[in-house]
Formats: structure tokens, C-alpha cells, sequence
């Protein structure tokens, strides 16, 4: 009798362990080459996008960056729909598919020097079925995770938050690696596409892995709902602005980290590699943190703990740009990065349970998923694109500091009515 209860208590822990993985993977990979596309923005915009002036090539890829974006809502509504109504399963392995297609195409495509226009096409090609991919990923993962135990749901669900930081560490790894191991000529002939080839790679075991999962507990005893996002649009619609509003900080902070090598080397000069390191830590940050603040979110709550990384957030936004332009070294840069990775950790800890708890099983994902498209595509898909835009026209090198207050205070205000209707909630229970 004890015998098989230890056998069943460690095939759980064993299925639990399995689930971080397959979740952290893909997560991680869906991330991945967003952020090394972004960290190799100067070399892309050369091969892909150029023009006459280096700003304007940025411009355009930056501006590809965001594009795609902009299809992360759309791909929030069809596979955030399909997972309520078919299973997160299933939903999983259908955007590792489409993720690892649109690596595919990026790395082995012909630059602008080869087939002109249609080098650039087929980026934006890649990078929309990213987008598609990346919008179904978070609800889904996210569901997937938080269905597990109600108990524990703040720090499974904290995983695929953590993951993100495993992503920063392995693209700011890779973005050191080439700055280091390749001349700029051999990076722009073949190394740039390594990072890409290496998403590809990792692609099938992902896929592999998540095709051997088990639905939730929640999904397989519920009854789907038809029609998932009309009914997320009739009832649903508070959950999704606020999921939005929540996303807001920390998502322009995973994009200052993204945004920061590039910011350090084109305008004040320093090292490519230099400016990796400190992405790197920052990962590192992330990944050990954000779990211990899901854990302690299941037992003291997590909007106290939302509440100070907003505050953090908001009271750090100038000065952190001021630092870095005034000091203008590596290690300035170094100590920005890994207060971002401090800070955001702290916020970031806990938001995954929180936000499942905003809607019910039948439109969890499609919430969490438009929720959080809606949030990233307005405040980080943009921001590069925006940061690069206010320096050039204002001249002034702290101005991106404006638009990461106002997304610190939108999620402040957010985390404030949350915290709100929990307490009316634990009143009238």
C-alpha cells in the first residue's frame, strides 16, 4: 500500500516535471527567434531591407517586427478558439508546427542581393505565421499549465513566464557568439542564419514531446463551448481588457532587454558583446525568479507582489535610460539589464495565475490569448519600432523612457482594479 502511494506520488511528480519541460520548450522556442530577430536587427535590415540611410533599413525592419504583431490578435481568436473547443493539446502542437515552419523559412532564405523583393516577402512571410503562432501559444500554454492544480496553479503557471527568460538567455547567448566568432563579413554571408537553423532543430523535439502530453483535468471534464470567442465578447470582455492592461509593462520591458544591444551599439557606441552580457543575466534572473514569486503568490496572493513590480517598473523608467546614456559603458549596461530582469521577475511571478483566474474553463485560452495579444501587440510588439522613432525625432536618447512609464502605468492601474474585485470577491464568498 505505501509502496504504490510513493509510486503514484512520484509518477505525479514525474508527469509534472514533464509538463514544465514541454511547456518551457516550446514557450522558449516561440520566443526565441523573435528575440534573436531582434537582436539581429542591424545585420537583417542590410540583408533584407536596404536603403540609403542605416536608419531607414532599421526603420523597416523594426517596422516587420512590428507588422507581425499585429497578427498575433487574430491568431489569439482561431487558436485560442481551437483550444477551448478541441484542447489545449492539440492547440500546443499545432503552433510548435507553425512556429518551427516560420523559422525554417527565415533561416534558409535568399537575401534581397539574391532575389530582390522577394527576399523581404518571404520574411514577412515567416515572420506572420510566427505571429499567428505566438498568438494561440500563451493562452493555450498558459491554460494548459494552470489546469493542472488549482493548489499550485500560480507557480505552474509561472513557467511559461520563466521560460521567457531561458529564451533571453539563449538568444543574448547566441548574439554573443556570433558577435564573438564571426567577422562582420562572415556574420552577414552565412552566420546570421545559425540562430534560425538552431530554432528548427529544437522544433521537433518540442513537438514530440507535446504530442505525448494529457489533456487537462479542467477541459476533459467540462462541456467545450461552441462558439468560444462570441461568448468571450458578450461576457468576457472586462477579462480580456484588463489581460491586455496587465500585459502592458511587461512586455515593453522584455523588449527594452531586446532593444537594449541594439540602443547600446548604435547609439553610444559599445560592443556588440558587451551588450549581450547583461541580456544574458537578466535571463538568468527571470528563470530562477519568476517560479519562487508564482510559488509564493499560491500562499500570500499575487497582486501584492504585481503591485510592487508596477510600482518598480514606473519609478525606474527614466532613470534606467538616463544611467545608461550618462554612464555610456558595459558595465552600466550590465546593471540596467539585470535591474529590468529584477524587477520584472517580481511582476511577472505571479501573472500567469492571476490572469487564468479572470475567465472560466470554456474561454480561458481565447481570453488569455486575445488578452495578451492585445497587451503585446500595443505596448511591445511596437516598442523597438516606437523607440527607434522618438530618438530620431526628438534627438533625445531618453525618450524611450516616456513610452515605458506609460505602459508601467497602465498595468499599475490594472493591478489596482484587480486586486479590487479579488477583495470584493473574498468579501461576498
Amino acid at each position: 500500500m505505501v509502496a504504490s502511494v510513493s509510486n503514484a506520488s512520484n509518477e505525479a511528480r514525474g508527469y509534472e516535471w514533464r509538463i514544465i519541460v514541454a511547456s518551457s520548450l516550446g514557450n522558449a522556442l516561440e520566443w526565441f527567434d523573435f528575440i534573436i530577430f531582434g537582436f539581429l536587427a542591424a545585420t537583417m535590415a542590410e540583408l533584407f531591407f536596404p536603403a540609403g540611410d542605416r536608419n531607414t533599413s532599421l526603420l523597416l525592419t523594426f517596422a516587420t517586427f512590428g507588422v507581425t504583431f499585429l497578427l498575433r490578435p487574430l491568431g489569439a481568436m482561431l487558436l485560442g478558439s481551437y483550444a477551448d473547443r478541441r484542447g489545449r493539446k492539440d492547440a500546443l502542437v499545432l503552433c510548435i508546427g507553425l512556429m518551427t515552419a516560420g523559422s525554417a523559412i527565415i533561416g534558409l532564405a535568399p537575401t534581397y542581393e539574391v532575389i530582390g523583393i522577394g527576399a523581404p516577402l518571404l520574411v514577412l512571410l515567416a515572420r506572420s505565421l510566427q505571429g499567428l503562432s505566438a498568438g494561440g501559444e500563451f493562452g493555450a500554454t498558459l491554460a494548459f499549465m494552470a489546469e493542472q492544480s488549482g493548489r499550485r496553479r500560480g507557480y505552474l503557471a509561472s513557467w511559461p513566464l520563466a521560460s521567457q527568460g531561458l529564451t533571453t538567455i539563449l538568444a543574448a547567448g547566441c548574439g554573443a557568439a556570433l558577435a564573438r566568432g564571426f567577422s562582420p563579413e562572415d556574420l552577414k554571408a552565412w552566420g546570421w542564419r545559425i540562430p534560425f537553423l538552431i530554432g528548427v532543430a529544437i522544433g521537433p523535439i518540442a513537438f514530440y514531446i507535446r504530442a505525448r502530453l494529457v489533456e487537462t483535468p479542467a477541459f476533459r471534464s467540462m462541456a467545450p463551448a461552441q462558439a468560444p470567442v462570441r461568448s468571450l465578447m458578450t461576457s468576457g470582455k472586462l477579462g480580456v481588457a484588463l489581460c491586455a492592461g496587465l500585459m502592458a509593462a511587461p512586455a515593453v520591458m522584455v523588449y527594452v532587454l531586446l532593444y537594449l544591444p541594439v540602443y547600446a551599439t548604435t547609439q553610444l557606441g559599445l560592443r556588440a558583446p558587451d551588450a549581450f552580457l547583461g541580456a544574458m543575466v537578466a535571463g538568468a534572473e527571470q528563470l530562477l525568479l519568476i517560479p519562487i514569486l508564482g510559488r509564493l503568490s499560491d500562499r500570500y496572493g499575487g497582486g501584492i507582489f504585481m503591485l510592487c513590480g508596477a510600482v518598480l517598473m514606473l519609478a525606474i523608467a527614466y532613470p534606467l535610460f538616463a544611467w545608461i546614456a550618462f554612464k555610456a559603458t558595459a558595465a552600466a549596461l550590465m546593471l540596467a539589464q539585470t535591474t529590468i530582469g529584477l524587477v520584472s521577475s517580481i511582476y511577472l511571478g505571479p501573472l500567469g495565475g492571476v490572469i487564468a483566474k479572470r475567465f472560466p474553463p470554456q474561454t480561458r485560452t481565447s481570453g488569455m490569448a486575445l488578452g495578451h495579444a492585445i497587451g503585446v501587440t500595443s505596448f511591445g510588439g511596437l516598442a523597438p519600432l516606437i523607440f527607434t522613432l522618438l530618438i530620431a525625432t526628438t534627438g533625445d536618447k531618453l525618450s524611450p523612457s516616456i513610452f515605458v512609464a506609460v505602459a508601467a502605468g497602465v498595468s499599475l492601474a490594472c493591478v489596482m482594479v484587480v486586486r479590487r474585485d479579488d477583495a470584493r470577491r473574498e468579501a461576498t464568498a
